[in-house]
């Protein structure tokens, strides 16, 4: 290998720790953020007497008993005869 290469190389790799410092830094300071955000949303669940759990589940209650009344909608309307007169 040349001077010429290895010096090429040596640059690439220095220019590859930089920005590997870089992303580090920004994944650091990410993190901080996040973290905060989360500390605060407990907090507020806390406030509301409730948890992320918590809402987590009542989410999934609230999607089963929408998709429930969505298929009770779905089987009150004739698509059949809307089919057979083109109006779907």
């Amino acid at each position: 290998m040349s001077k010429e290469a290895i010096m090429n190389e040596l640059q690439y790799a220095e220019k590859a720790i930089k920005a590997s410092e870089d992303l580090r830094q920004r994944a650091l300071t990410s993190k901080g953020i996040y973290e905060q955000q989360l500390k605060e949303t407990d907090e507020e669940l806390k406030n509301l007497g409730t948890t992320a759990e918590e809402g987590r589940k009542e989410i999934e209650q609230i999607d089963a008993k929408i998709e429930e009344n969505l298929a009770s909608i779905k089987d009150m309307i004739p698509f059949d005869l809307l089919k057979e007169y083109k109006l779907l």
